[in-house]
């Protein structure tokens, strides 16, 4: 596996960016009807759940490729982070309601546009923020995809692991970023999400709830060719699950108006 992100990130800089672009989208499109094959059922499923299930069959698979083609330009664009912020990001996204960023605090986002860039704008903007990332199964993989983020300013704790680093962090004052839209590790909160029924992770709610500090929800979403990074108001709560429901609610107003930039591709939900 790493062979291929590597190659993928030798092209990435060898090609022009929108013939990268064309490219990748042309490579997912390869993807659909091949290696994810197995897949494609949850990503027909995801969407219908979105839509409400006003879909023909025709919108339906359009919009499939769509998400595969905008998950393959997301991959090309993570590779190519670290010439991108030694660029300037801020010449690539655009900031909507950065004031609303606060020390310290939790930023929640989800698998939606392309969290990594938006991970490194908090970093230009001076937080030097701390992300909560997946390990990869290969090791290898692990410390390819560490480099990338360490190169653009973020600091690295994976799931599972550093939680007395988090607390330290967060206790001194800093941000820390991660993912909120689905559960890796067995410890989730059921809730309902779109009139069916997932498991969030808790424990950014715990965190947030145990230290008294707000949690931003924020998302980089493409629109126009451009990403703009929306940070919404932080989430005032007295309870874990008073600050869920206000988490959901937020995430779903989101996904809704970006479906095909959802990149959720296994089964999440829970009946």
């Amino acid at each position: 596996m790493i062979w291929y992100y590597q190659i993928c990130a030798f092209l990435s800089h060898v090609l022009p960016y929108k013939l990268a672009v064309f490219t990748t989208r042309r490579i997912a499109d390869i993807l659909y009807f091949t290696f994810y094959r197995r897949r494609r059922g949850n990503v027909f499923e995801n969407l219908k759940t979105i839509e409400k299930g006003e879909l023909s069959p025709r919108e339906l698979y359009k919009l499939a490729i769509e998400t595969y083609e905008n998950f393959a330009t997301f991959v090309y664009e993570f590779l190519i982070l670290p010439s991108i912020y030694k660029k300037g990001i801020l010449k690539f996204l655009i900031p909507v309601n950065a004031d609303r960023i606060r020390r310290p605090s939790l930023v929640l986002t989800a698998h939606l546009g392309n969290w990594e860039w938006g991970a490194s704008l908090l970093s230009e903007l001076g937080f030097q923020p701390t992300v909560i990332a997946l390990e990869h199964p290969q090791k290898e993989v692990t410390a390819f995809f560490t480099r990338r983020r360490r190169s653009a300013g973020m600091k690295v704790i994976y799931l599972g692991k550093g939680i007395k680093e988090v607390l330290s962090i967060l206790k001194a004052g800093n941000v820390v970023a991660t993912l909120g839209d689905r559960d890796y590790t067995g410890n989730h909160i059921l809730v309902q999400f779109m009139n069916r029924k997932i498991g969030v992770p808790r424990g950014v709610f715990e965190i947030a709830l145990r230290l008294k500090i707000p949690i931003i929800p924020a998302f980089c979403v493409k629109e126009d060719n451009r990403y703009r990074v929306y940070f919404e108001e932080p989430i005032a709560f007295t309870c874990e699950d008073d600050a869920v429901r206000k988490w959901i609610d937020v995430l779903e107003r989101y996904v809704r108006r970006y479906p095909t930039q959802w990149y959720i591709f296994d089964d999440i939900w829970k009946g």
